[in-house]
């Protein structure tokens, strides 16, 4: 009986000190992932274009300090509210609608969109009633299914005054 009671407190010892093992590597791979995401986000913010995240059904999921400074909107006002709520995009003088508009190309396509300034684009954001000529690339994000897109862009309003010189 006492052979059996020690083989037990062996066996539990060893379990013991495998479950601290196993504590201990996840410990370790959080923090790596912690690690790895802060690199990651730090890298999306030091961006010098604009860079927004819509979900699928329209939700602005993320706003880089780029866009937010070009916009002059903050993130926080933007996140969780819908794209058709927040901005519009024209080609020239003609709104194009969410669904017509290439975000939407983006994600009904899951293939990437680009607008250069010979397209003639503008981007225009509601809350803060700015409206600039822009080059953008809308690109689709995916994990196992579709979740959205993700708008590069930049100001080309010097670009194009520059051009009108020329």
């Amino acid at each position: 009986e006492a052979k059996k009671t020690e083989e037990k407190s062996r066996e539990l010892e060893e379990s013991k000190k495998a479950m601290m093992n196993l504590l201990d590597d996840a410990e370790r791979l959080e923090q790596e992932l912690k690690a790895q995401r802060d690199e990651q986000r730090t890298i999306l913010m030091s961006l010098g274009e604009g860079l927004i995240v819509v979900s699928e059904d329209q939700v602005v999921t993320f706003v880089n300090p780029a866009a937010e400074r070009v916009l002059h909107i903050q993130e926080r006002e933007m996140t969780g509210k819908r794209w058709d709520d927040m901005m519009r995009i024209y080609q020239g003088e003609v709104y194009l609608s969410f669904d017509k508009g290439p975000i939407a190309t983006t994600i009904r396509t899951n293939s990437v969109v680009t607008c250069g300034a010979e397209n003639d684009v503008f981007l225009e954001c509601l809350t803060s009633q700015k409206k600039f000529p822009v080059a953008l690339s809308t690109t689709p994000v995916t994990r196992n299914t579709k979740i959205g897109a993700v708008i590069i862009f930049r100001d080309i309003t010097n670009e194009k005054e520059e051009r009108k010189r020329i």
